[in-house]
């Protein structure tokens, strides 16, 4: 048998399980460590190569084979251990932004949940209060009952259209009057002005119709009236 063939089993088999029983650690260590020992894996490699060559060869040209197994395997090792650590990281921070983009649209879809859910709870909360007034007459507790409920429903609609990943859509437009609607957003914002001291005056002379989504037309004017009574009332609601 070919004493180079057994020369290389006596190296590569030891070699081949110091490096199993090792990975582990060198996993551990930082990419410019771990660069580092496989670089000097790579000289220890070729130091005992060419030491073998000794035994196997009665002439050798010590030279080339210095620069054949000395400089030009540590130094190729090395290249790919640096290629290799470098789309090691690469990969981990592309991982890491994706990480964080879901983080960025969780926190917006949260931002809009709480805003959506915010202002049909601020105006019921507002109700409720006006309900806890002994004198109020019989037909306004039912008016005012009647509202909280049409709040808290769409309270409850909104978060089943999140829970569900659905965007509300005009899918299933229906015929709006928009004078009885705006009647009743004039209701569900009037404590609010009162507490600011500000009179709501109407002309519903020349409204009609239009379809849409009756629940996101209620929405709309509920947001602008609030931010026109108080801007702050808006900046808190996005907190």
């Amino acid at each position: 048998m070919d004493i180079g063939f057994i020369l290389s089993l006596l190296l590569y088999i030891p070699l081949g399980i110091v490096v199993w029983r090792l990975h582990g650690w060198f996993w551990k260590q930082n990419p410019n460590r771990r660069i580092l020992i496989a670089v000097c894996f790579g000289i220890i490699l070729g130091v005992l190569t060419v030491g073998g060559m000794g035994f196997s060869y009665s002439h050798p040209s010590w030279l080339d084979a210095w620069v054949a197994y000395l400089l030009v395997p540590p130094l190729g090792i090395g290249i790919m251990s640096y290629s290799i650590e470098f789309v090691k990281k690469n990969t981990e921070m592309k991982q890491q932004l994706i990480k964080s983009e879901k983080l960025k649209a969780v926190e917006q879809m949260g931002a809009a949940i709480s805003h959506e859910i915010r202002n049909p709870l601020t105006a019921a909360s507002g109700f409720v209060q006006l309900l806890q007034d002994n004198q109020l007459p019989r037909h306004k507790q039912r008016e005012y009952l009647s509202i909280v409920k049409e709040e808290l429903n769409s309270a409850e609609r909104v978060i089943q259209d999140y829970l569900t990943f659905a965007k509300p859509s005009f899918v299933t437009n229906e015929e709006i009057n928009v004078k009885s609607e705006l009647k009743q957003i004039i209701k569900i914002i009037q404590p609010i002005a009162n507490q600011y001291s500000v009179e709501i005056l109407t002309d519903f002379s020349v409204i009609g119709f239009i379809k849409g989504d009756r629940q996101k037309f209620r929405q709309c004017f509920i947001m602008f009236s609030k931010m026109q009574l108080n801007p702050w009332l808006m900046v808190d609601s996005f907190r």
